[in-house]
């Protein structure tokens, strides 16, 4: 059984080396957990595996994802454990990171596809302004023929 301790222990290693753990080869992830098994059970005598603080920590991350959909109006539920580190969760601090080349990269490209969008509604608007004129037009030329057919001054 995990103590609030072991679990604060394991959330803030996760947290100070996860750009370290994303630069791992997928076979090194292995031994990153084992190492942070053996820092554990050093410090608070378990003897926990590599392969069961990584399972308890990918465990803290569904009970978050399933809160926040909960939260979200997606379904999901509240469990008593994620809810505890829930606000510490959401900053989602165990995801892979991100460069600040691919944040521009992605911000230019929404910018891009915002311009776009707006571009072509302003073209669609022209095109339906340029629709009213001609309708309006014709109206304007019924409404000459009307006067000149009933005489109307």
């Amino acid at each position: 059984m995990w103590k609030k301790d072991q679990l604060r222990m394991l959330i803030n290693k996760q947290k100070e080396a996860n750009a370290y753990y994303y630069s791992l080869e997928p076979r090194e992830k292995n031994f990153f957990w084992k190492e942070l098994a053996s820092k554990i059970n050093l410090r608070f005598g378990t003897r926990y595996l590599g392969s069961t603080v990584s399972e308890k920590f990918q465990g803290l991350v569904r009970d978050f994802n399933s809160i926040n959909n909960y939260v979200k109006g997606k379904g999901g539920r509240i469990i008593r454990l994620g809810e505890r580190y829930y606000e510490e969760f959401l900053s989602m601090f165990w995801k892979k990171p991100v460069s600040d080349y691919i944040k521009i990269h992605e911000e230019n490209v929404t910018a891009r596809k915002a311009s776009n969008d707006a571009v072509e509604i302003l073209v669609l608007l022209s095109e339906m302004g340029e629709r009213a004129n001609v309708t309006l037009r014709g109206v304007d030329e019924e409404n000459e023929k009307n006067k000149e057919d009933y005489e109307i001054e």
